[in-house]
Order: C-alpha cells, then sequence, then structure tokens
C-alpha cells in the first residue's frame, strides 16, 4: 500500500458518533487499491479511540493526530501524507455505498486533465437520503461547466489528480471558515480541461445537518471570509471570473448582520459598510435580483438602497431561523422549509 490508486482523506472533529459509520463504509469497498487518511484534529471525545480500532486491525487505514485547528487544517495535513495517484475527500458524519470508489473508476482510462465527478444523496437524516440529479454535468471545462462547479463546489465526490494539486501548490485555504472547500475545487477546476461525471449511480450518502448557527458569524468575519473567496477566485480566474460565483457567500455576509441582536443604525453602516469597501457588491445584488427566489423582492430593496423593508423582514426572519435549526425539537420539515427559503 505504498502507492495505492486513490488516497481517502477523511478529516474529523469529535466525531465519535458518527465515525465509525464512516470507516466502515470506505472498508466496504469493492475497489481495494486505496488508503483512507484520518485526520484526528485534536478531538476531545472517543473519536482518537475509535480510529485507532481501525487502525491497528486494517493496513490500509493510516492516523494522524494534530492539535485543533479547522477542518481546511486537517485536509491539508492529509494532502500532505498522501500517496495515491489520486485524491479524493469523505467527511466524518457521511458514509458511502461500497461502489464509491468504482464508480470513478470505471469511468474510462483516467486522465490528469480531468476532473471526475460521481453522484450523491442527500437528506437530513438517513431515512430521507435522496439522489441529487441533474447538478453536474459532463464536457469541457466551460463557464458554464465552471458555474455548475460553484454551485456544488464540494470536494467530497470529485477525484483529483494528486501531482497536479502538488505543482501547482493547491491548497485549502485556512483563513476561510466556510466555503474553503469550494475555493479548493474552484481553483483546481482553472487548471483541467474537462468533467467526467457519472450519472448513473449515486454513491456518496451527504446526511445534511443543515445549521446556519454554526456558519453564520460575526460580521467582521463574514466579511472577511467573504474577501479572501473573492480575491482567490480573481487572481485565479483573472478576466473568466464570474461575480455569480460570490451570491450565496454574499447572502451570508447579509445575514450576519442580524444574526446577532443590534440597533437599525448599526445594521444600516453595516450595509453600506458593503457597498462601500466591496467594488463588486452592485452587480452581485443584481445577479441575485434577476434570479428567481423566495428572497428576491428583499434584495430587489437593497438594490434600490430601501433598507427599511428589508430590515423589517430580516431582523426578525433571521434570528427565527436561527432559533428554529437551533432547537432540536423542530420537525426536520420546517427546517426543510426553511433551508429552501434561505436558498
Amino acid at each position: 500500500m505504498e502507492n495505492p490508486f486513490i488516497s481517502v482523506i477523511l478529516p474529523t472533529y469529535n466525531g465519535e458518533k458518527t465515525i465509525r459509520r464512516c470507516i466502515d463504509s470506505m472498508l466496504a469497498q469493492h475497489f481495494t487499491d486505496f488508503e483512507l487518511i484520518i485526520i484526528d484534529d485534536g478531538s476531545v471525545d472517543k473519536t482518537y479511540s475509535i480510529c485507532h480500532d481501525y487502525y491497528m486491525k486494517h493496513s490500509c487505514v493510516k492516523l494522524y493526530r494534530k492539535p485543533n485547528g479547522g477542518e481546511s487544517s486537517a485536509r491539508n495535513m492529509g494532502l500532505l501524507q498522501a500517496k495515491g495517484e489520486w485524491i479524493t475527500f469523505i467527511d466524518h458524519d457521511d458514509y458511502v455505498d461500497d461502489d464509491y470508489l468504482f464508480s470513478f473508476v470505471s469511468m474510462e482510462n483516467m486522465r490528469k486533465d480531468t476532473l471526475y465527478i460521481v453522484g450523491e444523496k442527500e437528506g437530513f437524516t438517513i431515512k430521507d437520503l435522496k439522489p441529487q440529479k441533474g447538478i453536474y454535468d459532463s464536457g469541457n471545462m466551460d463557464q458554464r461547466m465552471l458555474s455548475l462547479l460553484s454551485d456544488n463546489g464540494t470536494t467530497w465526490g470529485k477525484l483529483f489528480y494528486r501531482r497536479t494539486l502538488e505543482q501547482l501548490c493547491i491548497t485549502f485555504n485556512e483563513n476561510v471558515f466556510y466555503g474553503g472547500d469550494k475555493l479548493f475545487t474552484m481553483q483546481y477546476a482553472a487548471h483541467v480541461s474537462r468533467v467526467i461525471y457519472n450519472p448513473y449511480t449515486y454513491p456518496y450518502n451527504y446526511v445534511n445537518y443543515f445549521n446556519p448557527v454554526k456558519f453564520i458569524k460575526s460580521f467582521p468575519s463574514e466579511l472577511e471570509n467573504y474577501k479572501q473567496i473573492r480575491d482567490v477566485l480573481r487572481k485565479t480566474y483573472g478576466e473568466r471570473f464570474r461575480n455569480e460565483w460570490l451570491q450565496q457567500h454574499f447572502k451570508l455576509l447579509f445575514f450576519s448582520i442580524y444574526a446577532l441582536k443590534s440597533y437599525r443604525k448599526e445594521r444600516y453602516e453595516k450595509i453600506h459598510m458593503i457597498f462601500d469597501t466591496l467594488d463588486e457588491a452592485e452587480q452581485v445584488l443584481n445577479i441575485m435580483v434577476s434570479t428567481p427566489s423566495r428572497l428576491q423582492c428583499i434584495w430587489k430593496r437593497v438594490l434600490r438602497g430601501d433598507y427599511l423593508f428589508a430590515d423589517i423582514c430580516l431582523s426578525w426572519a433571521i434570528p427565527l431561523v436561527l432559533w428554529l435549526f437551533d432547537c432540536r425539537y423542530i420537525p426536520t420539515s420546517v427546517k426543510r422549509f426553511c433551508k429552501r427559503v434561505a436558498g
């Protein structure tokens, strides 16, 4: 196993409740020429002990431990340890079907100029996992393909050529607390010429414990996170860069203003700061206004400078949504509805 065909990188932090299911699903793969690299990011529960048991029993399992530094730093450590010709990722609260790796290698004779993608099932719980159809496509890496990747840029479900990552020094930006996986995928996509997507199987099971509480930070943190993503994408793509790729993070920037209690004057000052410091703000907002959504009317008012309507709506809606997702007794159907509205 010194030079496996695929390296699977698994970062984990306090994952004792789901890590066994995740590792067991990887060890059940039909395709066996792989290594599973587990990076324990300073867990304080039983995660490391559980992973160590697997490490002692299975030669394909590699285990490393580091002080807590976040998911991006754990993934970067995994990249340093990877020996495989190709690299993919898995999260500790997800799991895969036994044909996950085979779904990649069965597509064609692998080409280093290609990003390989397999399908996913998604749901709030294991019971309501459903195939996500039509979110990817095969073809040349043109603007349409890049837009699809900007919407669904997760690093799991994708296969990356290790030499390309090393030669171009593509790693995870540890200054980005949300959206780092998408940024990684978009950087890689700039240096390959095609995408091959397997639409016939959906072997990755994404148990989406969607909770905006975990990624809506303070406004200064969100603003810096947004700038980091924007600056890297601009540097990577130059004239090919499109502001439409920033919509999701722009929404989070707005939502962060209303996540914590504050006075209306303070909220208005932050909105003005967005337009004063981000030269693309008006264009991104124009794109959001022209894209049909349940929040379209709010973005239209903001674009016209009528902050009062948006302020009244968001000042009660955002705290309510955060409370709903943080409350364990709220039905999954309600949370699913809230996610669609915010989307």
